[in-house]
């Protein structure tokens, strides 16, 4: 188990009701994925996908002159992703049930990411 691994299933283990976990590049390329078996849909897929969106709400910062994006969290009918920044270049994605303790798992993505920039 690499430590990018390790550091996934430790957040994801840490937060009842998480359905996946992934780091993810800018370009939409996952470094590392967890996804377990009650998440419905592919989470790489829903991972390509929001680092589009991650893209226009950082174009939209920069138009503005914004500080630099931290997180965004998107909740849905059947799951919520939350997303922190590890890097200019990667994110830490966690998709939660809609029971799940959303602040918990905002907490817990943010004590991985900065574990996360000491090795990526």
């Amino acid at each position: 188990m690499n430590d990018f691994r390790g550091i996934l299933e430790e957040v994801i283990k840490s937060v009842p009701g998480s359905l996946a976990g992934m780091i993810i590049g800018k370009d939409g390329i996952p470094l590392e994925k967890y996804q377990n078996d009650r998440l419905e849909y592919d989470a790489e897929i829903i991972g390509v996908e929001y680092t589009t969106i991650m893209s226009e709400v950082q174009r939209v910062i920069s138009i503005l002159h914004l500080e630099d994006l931290k997180d965004v969290t998107i909740s849905m009918k059947n799951f919520s992703v939350i997303s922190h920044m590890i890097s200019e270049e990667y994110y830490f994605l966690l998709i939660i049930t809609p029971q799940a303790d959303m602040a918990l798992g905002r907490y817990k993505i943010r004590i991985g990411s900065l574990k996360l920039r000491d090795i990526i």
